[in-house]
């Protein structure tokens, strides 16, 4: 009897702790999940905005290797998911940048299971991508997330800007080469449309080194996680 009580003991001690624990993991992440959400539901929104800007600057000959028969807002929007990614990697590592990722993914999920009775009605008038090109998009968006936290995380130190720069350039390229000869053989010109999403992704890896410049004061890292 006199071992079982301290046995016992431990045991709500542990409890509790993992309990606190996971309500730090939580109140950590909820923020971090939100901007996640939020970079999905901006890169979705802006699926069906073309852009039309670079048919007159660089005009070409067949008309469908013009970007604006496929280039969209939502190409310059997926490197956003990225950056929202590396924020919460830069301030508490990459165990909870994994976190972010499993909890938004999740959330997802769950909302669009909850939300088809809705939205069923819309994608008559807006129907989904074939089963293809919808699978090689999921797959090359997670590939390229988890690429993108393994980068940051490997290269993260000084000079500050190396680790968002390589993330975003590594993470977009993988993306790239997943998704457009999955979704594209045989349907469209995929290696052109590859090309100039890289060239698209290059730019943004440099244009949001400056809001993340911006953040590093506001959201500085946990002891252990300097540099970047």
């Amino acid at each position: 009897m006199t071992d079982a009580a301290p046995q016992q003991h431990r045991k709500e001690e542990k409890f509790v702790s993992l309990l606190l624990h996971g309500f730090l993991v939580a109140r950590r992440l909820f923020l971090p999940v939100i901007g996640m959400m939020l970079a999905f539901a901006l890169a979705f929104d802006t699926t069906t905005q073309s852009i039309t800007l670079f048919d007159e600057m660089f005009p070409s000959d067949p008309w469908y290797l013009r970007p604006g028969y496929w280039l969209t807002t939502a190409h310059f929007m997926v490197p956003v998911i990225f950056f929202a990614s590396m924020l919460t990697n830069r301030a508490y590592g990459a165990g909870y940048a994994f976190g972010q990722l499993a909890a938004s993914w999740a959330l997802v999920g769950l909302l669009v299971a909850f939300l088809f009775p809705v939205l069923d009605p819309l994608l008559d008038a807006n129907p989904l991508p074939s089963p293809r090109v919808l699978t090689a998009f999921l797959v090359a968006l997670l590939i390229s997330q988890v690429t993108n936290i393994l980068v940051f995380d490997q290269v993260r130190g000084r000079p500050w800007w190396r680790a968002p720069l390589f993330a975003v350039l590594y993470s977009g390229l993988a993306f790239c080469v997943i998704y457009y000869p999955v979704a594209k053989l045989g349907i469209d010109p995929w290696a052109h449309q590859m090309t100039v999403n890289i060239a698209v992704t290059a730019f943004m890896a440099f244009l949001l080194l400056i809001p993340y410049a911006l953040l590093r004061p506001l959201i500085r890292p946990l002891p252990g996680f300097g540099g970047a």
